[in-house]
């Protein structure tokens, strides 16, 4: 009885093993296809995307990077709008100038796209706006750089002022009156230097990073970075949007020469991860991180576990680059690594809620290889998720498992708990939506025979500002409020048993 025991048991053990090597691994979306070529050599117009935005409304995705490209008579410099299947937007123009940074909307009809010293409006077809700002802007804050600005709801922004190590260089001009230099400045919705807001820290700041619907973090080099109005904060801090310092908040960094970042990716939890190269914290000093998951007072989040990279080629950079969530509360995480807890993965891993590695995805995995910046060195810079399910992966390659590569790809297969597969299907579930536009309450109507499995709020910026799972299948319909939210353009997103439903909300 007892061998028979052992015999069911070792059974038992090896089949979940076995169904956990069946199970995918993840899936290419093969329906998405860039159009424009971005593997040419860096000398020849080509080079890595560096950042992207879907829109909601439709699913078109816009790209910045570093390349040069046109067609048929159009310009794509360093920016580019693909349609979900990777064809060019028949209507837009992007002619900026490579190496862009940054691509994000300010409102229903505008986005911006910055670089190092530089920001743009353009409206969705690439054309450009508000050209008085722009004026303005150069001719008030000359030394700005627009790599991670902050933008206030009225149209104003937070950006780095540099040239640090110019004391007396670069100082804000207004209505022929000279500033001391600052640091980092305000400009209004006109691009003029903001008298009003005298904050100020003793190095330029890399970014900024929205925390709440009140505060920010401000971040830089934390042994640069070291004081804010006074303060001793070493590389970060948060700060009300005032510019008044946040002192519920010590930052958890150790003041050492070391590169990190900040992601938000947990904010209803109030949680943030700090990612990067070989960090230490103030109550762990001899330990060095990679990834950590913060509380809002900067204490570590001890249930998400920090360690498990490894790095056997010994590369300097070695870390992680970016962080995204996925739909069953789990994360991807990319950077350089080769393994992760243990199992071969070079830089992209899948882990669940409390960090431990899913090691079922990305088995026999090569990844990104062959980058085409002039350093020749592949990496992922970026995950988002898209709205029609999936998660767009984009950074530096010519190659992804060993095959011919844009730098820019979709894939499928990595949420345990909604089917993400079935997220790109779009079908009919709502028989009526109204009032639209609404004040306040909006009453669903479902399609006979419907089961619902979620809902989803999403703003204009594709943040999932509200998400229901109780009580939809109770009734014919259902009531959701936005009361609580500010006036716009929204998108509700309803998960059904065999696809997804997008319809667009207007609050007023």
């Amino acid at each position: 009885m007892e061998n028979l025991n052992k015999h069911l048991l070792f059974l038992f053990i090896f089949g979940m093993k076995v169904e956990l090597m069946a199970q995918p691994s993840y899936s290419i979306d093969s329906s998405f296809i860039p159009f424009l070529d971005f593997r040419l050599d860096y000398i020849n117009t080509g080079g890595p995307v560096g950042d992207l935005w879907e829109n909601p409304a439709n699913g078109n995705i816009y790209l910045t990077g570093f390349f040069n490209q046109t067609h048929n008579g159009k310009f794509y410099f360093g920016n580019v709008c693909y349609t979900p299947d990777g064809s060019l937007c028949p209507d837009y123009n992007g002619y900026f100038g490579r190496d862009l940074h940054r691509i994000f909307p300010i409102n229903d009809t505008t986005l911006v796209v910055t670089k190092s010293r530089y920001i743009r409006h353009i409206d969705f077809n690439g054309n450009l706006q508000n050209l008085n700002y722009l004026f303005n802007r150069v001719n008030s804050a000359p030394c700005r750089s627009g790599s991670s600005p902050y933008v206030y709801k009225d149209g104003s922004f937070l950006i780095a002022n540099t040239l640090g190590s110019i004391p007396n260089g670069c100082s804000p001009i207004i209505q022929n009156d000279t500033f001391p230099h600052r640091f980092f400045v305000k400009v209004d919705p006109y691009g003029v230097y903001d008298t009003t807001f005298q904050h100020n820290t003793n190095h330029q700041p890399t970014g900024f990073i929205p925390y709440d619907s009140n505060r920010l973090f401000v971040y830089g080099l934390n042994h640069r970075m070291t004081q804010y109005d006074g303060v001793t904060v070493n590389g970060l801090c948060r700060i009300y949007l005032n510019g008044d310092l946040d002192t519920t908040f010590d930052n958890p960094i150790l003041p050492i020469n070391n590169y990190y970042d900040i992601e938000l990716v947990d904010e209803k939890s109030g949680k943030f991860f700090i990612i990067g190269q070989k960090f230490a914290l103030k109550n762990y000093p001899n330990q060095l991180f990679y990834i950590a998951r913060f509380n809002g007072d900067g204490t570590l989040d001890t249930t998400f576990m920090t360690i498990g990279l490894e790095d056997t080629t010994n590369r300097p950079e070695a870390g992680v680059n970016t962080i995204a969530k996925t739909e069953d509360n789990g994360y991807l995480i990319s950077g350089f690594f080769d393994k992760y807890q243990g199992y071969a993965k070079n830089g992209l891993v899948k882990v669940d809620s409390t960090g431990k590695i899913e090691p079922q995805y990305f088995n026999n995995f090569i990844g990104p290889d062959s980058g085409i910046t002039r350093w020749d060195e592949a990496q992922i810079s970026g995950i988002k998720p898209s709205i029609n399910g999936g998660y767009y992966i984009y950074g530096d390659w010519k190659y992804w498992d060993g095959k011919p590569s844009q730098p820019i790809i979709k894939i499928h297969g990595l949420s345990v708990g909604l089917n993400e597969n079935k997220q790109s299907l779009t079908i009919k579930l709502l028989k009526a939506i109204y009032p639209n536009p609404t004040n306040s309450m909006v009453n669903l109507v479902w399609l006979p025979n419907q089961q619902i499995n979620q809902l989803q709020v999403i703003d204009i910026k594709g943040r999932v500002i509200q998400t229901i799972n109780q009580g939809l299948n109770q009734s014919e319909s259902y009531q959701i409020s936005l009361e609580n939210v500010n006036n716009g353009i929204y998108f509700l997103k309803v998960f059904g048993e065999e696809g997804v439903e997008i319809k667009k909300l207007v609050k007023r």
